[in-house]
């Protein structure tokens, strides 16, 4: 990766941070309009509304991440994902553009490899991006290549060690977030807070400024899962690409700069370099920031005379629009 290509992958990690914390601040603002509207002329919250105002508070919180029927998004019929939660939506957006910007640098790369040839880059701009046509086992997609394919995992369905998918994530976190807030209002109410207060309360929580033991960061887990999801679909959709760049040789596991306790990264990053086929999938853990650095083949004249000797130039589908596209819906969908 370069250091163009890191900056824009940084840069899409603090957007969708802050597009995150501005929907959190919404939410507190809306919080901070229902209390108001419970308090009495002296600006209390009569002590046996609190129960339903408590309700009404989390239903709002729940409502962010997930729908009315307890799911997040739905599979459409032409295979494509609809998020059915504000939070969702922003996740997916995120997804979505870290997929067609590792497939972009992945292009980008293998134009700059074939720019003294401009004759074969347009055959490649419109190639099929399907690798499982039946010509391609014919031409220069190898065996190992076939079974990263074969292995490959849409984002919305990748599964941890634990088996659990995004839609299981995004529940578990809004769980967990629903009870941490719950608890942080029960000790407001204790302590007989204003509205005013209580809304500051909650807006320092999920602004990571909170000061009470254990209710730090309110937004943590939807920030953990936020940035991991990103990571996984971009270093993702970057090797995916590169099994398509013949130029590509090895890929070496860097560890990420944040990178301070000795994990599973450690030894993934020590087995460098790898194949295209056999790096081992991103994320190496929950919130890994860890990527993909690809080198170049020495002897590149061979590739080029490979590609232009081949009648079956069309099996390259890594600078067709369209394969971002089959990332994101998955080759079986």
């Amino acid at each position: 990766m370069t250091t163009a290509a890191r900056s824009r992958f940084l840069a899409l990690l603090r957007e969708a941070d802050t597009g995150l914390k501005a929907d959190l601040a919404e939410y507190v603002a809306r919080v901070r309009t229902l209390l108001l509207n419970e308090a009495d002329h002296d600006g209390h919250i009569p002590i046996e509304r609190w129960p339903e105002i408590q309700r009404q508070i989390i239903a709002l919180l729940l409502a962010y991440f997930v729908d009315g029927s307890g799911h997040a998004y739905r599979l459409a019929h032409n295979g494509t994902l609809v998020p059915t939660s504000p939070y969702l939506r922003r996740l997916w957006a995120a997804v979505e553009q870290a997929t067609r910007l590792g497939v972009g640098e992945q292009a980008d790369d293998l134009r700059s490899a074939l720019r003294d040839f401009p004759e074969l880059i347009r055959p490649l701009e419109i190639a099929d991006a399907n690798p499982f046509l039946p010509y391609v086992y014919a031409g220069m997609i190898d065996a190992e290549v076939r079974g990263l394919f074969s292995a490959y995992v849409p984002p919305q369905s990748m599964e941890w060690d634990d088996h659990r998918t995004l839609d299981d994530r995004v529940l578990m976190d809004a769980a967990a977030t629903r009870g941490l807030t719950a608890r942080l209002l029960r000790q407001l109410l204790s302590e007989q807070k204003s509205p005013a207060q209580i809304a500051q309360a909650l807006g320092d929580y999920f602004a990571g400024r909170g000061t009470r033991s254990g209710l730090h960061n309110g937004a943590f887990n939807a920030q953990r899962l936020l940035a991991t999801s990103i990571n996984y679909a971009y270093q993702n959709a970057q090797r995916m690409s590169a099994a398509l760049n013949p130029f590509v040789a090895t890929v070496d596991w860097v560890l990420s700069s944040s990178h301070r306790e000795v994990d599973i990264c450690d030894s993934l990053a020590a087995g460098s370099p790898y194949s295209v086929a056999t790096v081992p999938p991103f994320p190496g853990h929950a919130g890994c920031l860890c990527r993909l650095v690809f080198h170049h083949r020495r002897d590149t004249s061979a590739v080029v005379s490979a590609l232009r000797g081949s009648p079956l130039l069309k099996v390259q589908g890594a600078l067709s629009p369209r394969f971002a596209d089959l990332l994101l819906r998955g080759f079986h969908a």
